[in-house]
């Protein structure tokens, strides 16, 4: 009978401390719960505010400068707007974001500092100072109210303050289409870039055959003869997607006069007040590629002036300003911009 009472009164304490444990693993449990839950309102947060930030970004890079008739223009206050309205456009967890003035930055973008160039940011008249846009969403104490937590509150965090950053970059083409490149002809980049800057408006002779200023391709088509580069010339072959980076084949007999008469007869049809701008591929000088191939470099917009048959030679020059159709930033500057901004932060 004794014996008995001891494990009865055993059986009572060790469900004491069971019950004891219990209650301290359900109050963990509920801990990590809540934890869980106001990480995940966090994060979406977060997400949604991102989201809201990349479009922003991109709207304002693309919309900071306009073309009308080859004309660029810099048109930073639509920047400013567009941003606006697609931050606007988006909500973090229920909530429509507005976006302050002081959380918009748009200027030249360096890429030897990966920032802002602190001599050429902020609105500008020039649209070669505006190469990028900055954008800061945010849900916090600033603007947009903090974020609420469901569980923080019991130990004295009721809001948090969450932002999200992105930054778009409207450069200088790096990449064309499909059919975006008119001619089969490329410029060599120290005939158009000796230095820093390009040589906008100097002039550039195309003749027959390939020197230090430019050369024939057929692109990626065999053979490699002037008979290709006439298809192209005459439209029957449309040009190839190009990339930065990637290699062309060229041409290294002389250019015969059918394809400069047809060239010719393609000016004359698409010429505008007597001058025919082409988009073009920048193509290295140095022969790492050897004698029959090129590494494409960049784009460039390409002014034709006249077509000469009898000499066989494209007179042009550089045009500066205007925008690569269709293309995609990030390459190097040669004069001409590109179409489409990217993320580049």
């Amino acid at each position: 009978m004794i014996g008995f009472i001891k494990k009865l009164k055993l059986w009572k304490d060790q469900r004491g401390a069971v019950a004891a444990m219990i209650a301290v693993g359900l109050t963990f449990m509920v801990g990590f719960t809540s934890m869980a839950v106001d990480l995940g309102v966090i994060y979406t947060a977060k997400a949604e505010l991102q989201n809201a930030a990349d479009a922003a970004a991109l709207g304002a890079a693309n919309a900071m400068i306009s073309t009308e008739g080859g004309v660029t223009t810099a048109t930073p206050d639509v920047a400013l707007q567009t941003a606006r309205n697609l931050a606007l456009a988006n909500t973090a967890l229920g909530k429509q974001l507005s976006l302050l003035d002081q959380d918009f930055t748009i200027g030249y973008w360096d890429a030897a500092t990966a920032n802002f160039d602190p001599n050429r940011t902020g609105f500008s008249s020039d649209p070669s100072d505006l190469t990028a846009v900055r954008v800061t969403v945010r849900r916090d104490d600033v603007a947009n109210t903090p974020v609420s937590t469901f569980f923080a509150g019991i130990l004295g965090i009721d809001t948090v303050n969450v932002r999200a950053t992105s930054t778009a970059y409207l450069g200088f083409p790096s990449g064309t289409p499909y059919d975006t490149v008119d001619l089969p002809f490329v410029l060599k980049d120290k005939a158009i870039k000796p230095g820093d800057d390009p040589k906008c408006g100097d002039e550039i002779i195309i003749s027959k055959t390939a020197d230090e200023t430019a050369e024939w391709t057929t692109f990626h088509r065999t053979p490699v003869t002037s008979h290709t580069v006439d298809w192209y010339v005459c439209d029957c072959y449309d040009t190839p997607e190009l990339a930065e980076g990637e290699t062309i084949k060229v041409v290294t007999e002389s250019i015969t006069k059918t394809v400069f008469y047809h060239l010719r007869r393609s000016f004359k049809s698409r010429r505008v007040n007597g001058e025919w701008t082409v988009t073009l591929p920048v193509v290295s000088s140095e022969d790492s590629e050897g004698p029959s191939r090129s590494e494409v470099i960049g784009f460039v917009r390409y002014t034709i002036t006249n077509v000469d048959v009898r000499n066989q030679r494209v007179e042009g020059y550089l045009s500066c300003g205007g925008v690569v159709p269709g293309s995609h930033g990030g390459g190097k500057n040669f004069g001409s911009r590109a179409a489409n901004a990217v993320l580049i932060r």
